[in-house]
């Protein structure tokens, strides 16, 4: 499903999103200073993207802010029955977050379609 040219523009994508060190993920997504959430919102939209055409269903992104202090925000997946993503991805998500730029493309490569990623 993944094309080549795809996966080579994710990669190219990547280097010019590289996330922030140190972060973490749980059921709350992702939660730091706005100036620090550039790198995660692009990996969350390309980890939804993946999770989406995995499932055959929508999958959400959430950037959420209204009940933090200002500066403090946080994005997060949603899964398309409306509710968080399945706690059995985070580690999904973690790697994803962590993966260098030049692996981007082979990350890319082994999620779609990946009879894992489809079960839960």
């Amino acid at each position: 499903m993944a094309t080549a040219s795809i996966r080579n523009a994710v990669a190219a994508a990547l280097k010019e999103h590289k996330p922030t060190s140190g972060v973490s993920f749980g059921t709350a997504g992702f939660r730091c200073q706005a100036s620090k959430l550039s790198g995660i919102a692009f990996r969350v939209g390309v980890l939804a993207a993946v999770r989406s055409l995995n499932k055959g269903q929508f999958v959400g992104v959430m950037i959420t802010a209204s009940h933090n202090p200002p500066g403090d925000n946080g994005i997060k997946l949603i899964d398309p029955d409306g509710g968080m993503l399945k706690a059995s991805w985070e580690p999904v998500v973690m790697e994803f977050m962590e993966c260098s730029e030049s692996d981007g493309s082979t990350w890319l490569a082994g999620h779609l379609n990946n009879p894992e990623s489809k079960s839960s």
